[in-house]
């Protein structure tokens, strides 16, 4: 009985510091670049430009801070490379978060003057002198935190009509909007939280690469903080970043929440 009470406990265990640590140990645990990802001796090696993500998730504890990091250099035969590492962000359903889905501009606020019908370009809001055309500049329907009612297209003209903006995007939403649906205006940006906001390089040598990440303010993305709403989150490296014939080697690559 005394064993069997043992062994419980050790299932409990191991399945508890699951859910505190990631860390791929097999090609088959990253998503993407498969064709050009190989392992040998708990060491990858990545040729080409490719994103890589974890298959598996880990939840995240809004109040618990993160660490992640791994080691990294060139592959033998390559004299130079540069990669992201970072984390994806996701809510508690497991929908990706991007800047878009939180970093609004502030005092866009208005709303729909006349009823928005799917997928057509222009759309019609009391006038806001902060919306103005930009190619990082998005529509975000209804107040929702994080939203994900976000306009495909971004914002290419606005021009004024006495108490009404015409706002002409560059891809139609897919959804309609009834007349005084709240909207503002959301920002492009980079799609995870890197280390680091520019690529690293990497050495013949293994040199350590690592961070602490923890939950910023429902608008936070970036600088090494999530969106207040995360709940999951991936690993992704941004390998041999825009270089096709670049190869680097990792390894120990982990995201774990700390103590």
């Amino acid at each position: 009985m005394r064993l069997i009470m043992t062994l419980m406990m050790m299932l409990v265990l191991a399945c508890y510091a699951q859910d505190k640590e990631l860390k791929p140990a097999a090609v088959e645990d990253w998503l993407g670049g498969m064709d050009s990802l190989t392992l040998s001796d708990a060491v990858f090696t990545v040729k080409g430009s490719r994103a890589l993500i974890s298959k598996n998730i880990l939840p995240v504890v809004p109040q618990k801070k993160y660490w992640i990091g791994g080691y990294f250099r060139l592959a033998e035969g390559c004299e130079s490379t540069q990669f992201y590492l970072g984390l994806v962000p996701m809510d508690e359903e497991r929908r990706r978060i991007s800047p878009e889905n939180v970093v609004p501009l502030p005092d866009s606020e208005s709303e729909l003057s006349r009823p928005y019908n799917a997928r057509e370009t222009v759309l019609w809001i009391k006038a806001n002198e902060k919306w103005q055309p930009d190619r990082v500049h998005v529509v975000a329907f209804g107040t929702d935190m994080p939203n994900f009612s976000i306009s495909p297209g971004n914002i290419v003209k606005v021009e004024s009509a006495g108490a009404e903006y015409k706002v002409t995007l560059s891809k139609p939403s897919p959804l309609s909007y009834p007349a005084a649906t709240r909207v503002r205006i959301h920002k492009l940006g980079a799609h995870y939280i890197y280390v680091i906001p520019r690529p690293a390089g990497a050495t013949n040598e293994w040199r350590p690469f690592n961070a602490i990440m923890e939950a910023g303010d429902s608008a936070q993305f970036g600088d090494r903080k999530f969106p207040a709403a995360t709940r999951n989150a991936r690993i992704v490296i941004l390998a041999n970043y825009g270089l096709k014939d670049a190869a680097m080697e990792f390894k120990d690559v982990t995201l774990k929440e700390l103590p």
